[in-house]
């Protein structure tokens, strides 16, 4: 297994936890860090000490129970595995511990079992969480789905309110031509007006109604352009590279417009993660596309291959809870009036529309990742 785990050991007896670990070592090749604990109290003050892999308990220990301990490990929330290692147990009591959620039981005198044991309670964690994974990750794209189809929605009503006011204030702008303060009025009202067709066009965007213009383009230009405009829009304590590899071009299939607008919604999210300055960094790559990906686009214009676009920067980052609800719209930690919370849902909106990938890696106080994969085009 050549892995190292931390390892709980509710265990009486001194030799028996050391058995055990020496076994694990000489077996599977498992460096382990143990503790072990003899009583219900320290067992409880030692659930929350440690990221535990494994818990190892004797069925009973000085007036508790590997049930009851198995029972404080759920109400805990920890979903790790727990073989209750004793000497004694009677069939029916190994088939409650069992139904009770015990992976396993060994017992004492035929120790052999245990690293087997383990290894089979370990890979089938790993699928559990794995599964758990994907379910979380339909979950969110059908949520990302039906909350772009209601914004789309949303957006082209909105957009038939927003005309009847337009068409109304060129009904009544010729009768006040000569009046100050309705014609102010009115230039406040055409101010707001475009402000929210901004928002109306972003929903559409992130719900797909936005038809692309997609042709064959060189992603290094669209990157060089856009950083270019960048260097005079972004704070001078913002410094900003560009990192290729050594290749001449970079085609893809795509609306360079609504690549740009990736870009840009990125750069900004950066600058606001980066209030006192840092770097922001493109990063063109080139790389083979994997067996299931190629699948994927086997009718599509493209070669065997994905350009991977990174985008980082150096601030602030993002936690579990913020960068799992980074991509929802109108989900912002900005303060109010300061975002729409639009930026990623739409990033993500146009990149989907381009059969591409986002991925996003970030940490509190290291910084954000943002890796786009997009198929690469054959040459004409």
């Amino acid at each position: 297994m050549g892995r190292s785990l931390t390892i709980l050991i509710l265990d009486s007896n001194p030799a028996d936890a050391h058995r055990c670990v020496d076994l694990l070592r000489d077996q599977n090749g498992i460096e382990a860090d143990f503790q072990r604990v003899e009583n219900e109290q320290e067992y409880r003050c030692a659930l929350s000490e440690k990221d535990w892999s494994l818990v190892l308990s004797d069925y009973a220990i000085s007036g508790f129970s590997a049930i009851e301990a198995l029972r404080l490990l759920q109400e805990a929330k920890l979903d790790v595995p727990f073989i209750i290692v004793t000497s004694t147990i009677d069939e029916e009591t190994a088939v409650n511990c069992i139904k009770a959620g015990a992976s396993d039981y060994i017992l004492k005198e035929q120790l052999r079992r245990l690293a087997p044991a383990v290894k089979h309670a370990l890979a089938a964690l790993e699928d559990r969480r794995a599964r758990q994974r994907l379910e979380d990750q339909l979950r969110h794209a059908q949520n990302l789905e039906m909350m772009g189809m209601l914004s789309a929605g949303v957006a082209h009503d909105f957009n038939n309110f927003l005309a009847a006011i337009s068409g109304s204030i060129e009904v009544i702008a010729p009768h006040v031509a000569d009046e100050e303060r309705p014609q102010r009025a009115l230039r406040t009202i055409e101010k707001a007006i475009h402000q929210a067709s901004d928002i109306t066009h972003a929903l559409l965007t992130f719900g797909h109604r936005v038809p692309a213009h997609k042709h064959r383009i060189d992603l290094r230009e669209v990157v060089d352009e856009s950083t270019g405009l960048l260097r005079h829009l972004l704070p001078d304590n913002i410094n900003i590279d560009v990192q290729t590899e050594k290749r001449n071009t970079f085609w893809v299939f795509a609306d360079e417009n609504q690549l740009q607008q990736v870009l840009m919604n990125l750069a900004i999210n950066a600058k606001d993660a980066m209030p006192e300055g840092g770097t922001l960094t493109f990063t063109l790559a080139s790389r083979a596309m994997n067996d299931a990906a190629s699948a994927c686009y086997q009718e599509s214009n493209h070669e065997n291959a994905i350009v991977r676009l990174t985008v980082s920067d150096t601030g602030e980052g993002m936690s579990e809870e913020v960068k799992s609800r980074a991509l929802e719209p109108f989900f912002t930690t900005k303060k109010r009036h300061r975002g729409t919370g639009l930026g990623l849902a739409i990033v993500h909106g146009i990149l989907e529309n381009h059969n591409a990938s986002l991925r996003i890696e970030s940490a509190l106080g290291e910084g954000s990742q943002f890796f786009i994969d997009i198929p690469m085009s054959v040459d004409s």
